[in-house]
């Protein structure tokens, strides 16, 4: 699954406090376009963002961008992670981004497989020349369950039955660390991009203590066991 989200692979299976560090920085990065960086104090942008490949690669013009980035935005499009789609500075590849991947690929699998014929058709939403378009589409999949409805409606009745209770408590896990984000973007990066350009260090200060709770309670969320729970397995 890790190759499906992302080649540049996550290193470990829980987030140490340097970690926590680069997420913390990543997700302030989210938002801003790379040419802005510098001006928020960031370093110059470096990482290649690169077109989807396998399921999308007849939709998908050429790669862009240097070949000795550090960090990459690569694999099957509809399998990726939704902080590497649509952050725009691509983020750390952490564990839960693999574990979130397995999600993504069981609702491909439910949504277009057929157990009759052993044929796996695709999710049309999903296939899509731009990385961010696909996130964004899986992200409505999360926050509405009228869209999360209309992807998996042709699904076989009795093969959708045998995976539900995965489906939905793997949604449920998903959609709560998508929240988290959400909530940094609703209510904090306006706040902080503001005090940032104002030298206003108390406020920066206030907002940035915030937002480090807001990133560890989030990473707390989708972790190994966790995931395994919602398998019925014992971690």
């Amino acid at each position: 699954v890790g190759v499906m989200c992302d080649w540049d692979q996550a290193t470990s299976q829980t987030e140490s406090p340097s970690d926590i560090d680069d997420i913390y920085t990543d997700i302030f990065k989210s938002d801003i376009p790379p040419q802005d960086l510098e001006s928020y104090g960031f370093p110059p942008a470096t990482a290649t963002a690169k077109s989807p490949t396998s399921f999308v690669a007849p939709f998908a013009g050429p790669s862009a961008g240097p070949a000795h980035a550090p960090r990459y935005r690569s694999g099957t499009g509809p399998f990726i992670a939704l902080d590497i789609l649509t952050y725009t500075n691509i983020p750390k590849h952490l564990y839960r981004h693999d574990l979130e991947s397995f999600f993504w690929v069981l609702i491909w699998i439910l949504a277009s497989f057929n157990p009759k014929t052993y044929e796996i058709g695709w999710i049309r939403s999903w296939l899509d020349v731009d990385l961010f378009r696909i996130g964004q589409e899986k992200r409505q999949s999360l926050m509405f369950m009228s869209a999360f409805d209309g992807i998996i409606a042709s699904a076989d009745e009795e093969y959708s039955e045998y995976f539900s209770d995965w489906i939905e408590d793997l949604r449920s896990l998903i959609a709560q660390v998508n929240r988290k984000y959400m909530d940094f973007q609703g209510d904090y990066l306006g706040i902080w991009r503001k005090a940032k350009k104002q030298g206003k260090h108390q406020r920066l200060q206030d907002v940035e203590k915030n937002v480090r709770e807001l990133v560890v309670a989030r990473e707390s969320i989708l972790t190994y066991d966790a995931f395994m729970k919602c398998l019925d397995e014992k971690p």
